[in-house]
């Protein structure tokens, strides 16, 4: 079968395990994304794959997911995931496998402690019942003896910080934590945790429960004295009210300074 380069790029990503999983997932790029390239080859791809059996799909996934390059450094953290599953050997790998993920502390690795669910479609927003807030969601730093930590209030926020990273190329390596809310008790529970930690950035939502929130973590921290040692900056993003808000506002202006680009190629070619 004959795939263009964002159509191998799309199944080297893909986590389904069998093929109404995989075109769910290119239906739900189709439908979500803002760019029309991406959105047309999902589209492609979906017929593509249709007309297929499951175990002729499923072989053009592995083997995608095996022998496929990037052709640059992985840029998102879909192509992270997907380039550390590569490099693994293994076909499938799961979150914490691949991410080493705060909640799979060494004392509760041999089980799920935190998690939590956001809809995609509506406002739900809630962690699972039963979960523990002492170990939510974190995104390790390249190197695991950082001394820095930055703390967002849902994991998607800290995801599209790392991603704006990788898209704007800045230089920081540190944990990127999520309080899953605005209470403080993963925030402390991950310091106690982490005794070498000098820094935090409190990367709360840019709106006024988010600012006196950052407020009133930063006052608890300097009053504590496990942690007068620590420096506490507030940080909330430029624009948008939060950095997944940010990160879209980046990504469109990245796509408009592209089209005037393609646009003048096209015409060049022609």
């Amino acid at each position: 079968m004959e795939l263009n380069e964002i159509e191998k790029r799309l199944l080297f990503q893909v986590e389904g395990d069998y093929q109404s999983k995989v075109l769910n997932e290119l239906y739900m790029t189709a439908r979500y994304t803002k760019n029309p390239e991406q959105r047309k080859a999902a589209e492609n791809l979906m017929a593509k794959l249709r007309v297929l059996t499951d175990a002729e799909c499923m072989d053009i996934v592995r083997d995608i997911q095996k022998n496929y390059r990037l052709p640059y450094p992985p840029r998102t953290i879909g192509e992270k995931i997907a380039e550390a599953r590569q490099q693994s050997g293994a076909e499938k790998l799961k979150g914490h496998d691949i991410m080493a993920l705060e909640r799979f502390d060494p004392e509760v690795r041999h089980m799920i402690v935190f998690a939590c669910m956001r809809s995609i479609t509506g406002n739900l927003r809630k962690d699972v019942y039963g979960s523990d807030k002492e170990y939510s969601f974190c995104y390790p730093p390249r190197n695991l003896g950082s001394r820095h930590v930055a703390v967002f209030e849902a994991p998607i926020d800290a995801l599209s910080h790392a991603t704006l990273q990788e898209l704007e190329g800045w230089k920081w390596d540190g944990y990127r934590l999520s309080l899953g809310g605005t209470s403080h008790v993963a925030l402390t529970a991950f310091l106690e945790r982490h005794p070498e930690i000098r820094r935090v950035n409190l990367y709360m939502d840019n709106d006024l429960g988010g600012l006196k929130n950052a407020r009133r973590i930063k006052a608890m921290l300097h009053e504590d004295q496990r942690f007068k040692h620590i420096r506490v900056g507030v940080n909330p993003p430029r624009t948008g009210k939060d950095y997944n808000e940010k990160l879209l506002q980046v990504k469109e202006q990245i796509q408009e300074h592209q089209q005037p680009r393609r646009q003048k190629e096209a015409a060049v070619s022609i």
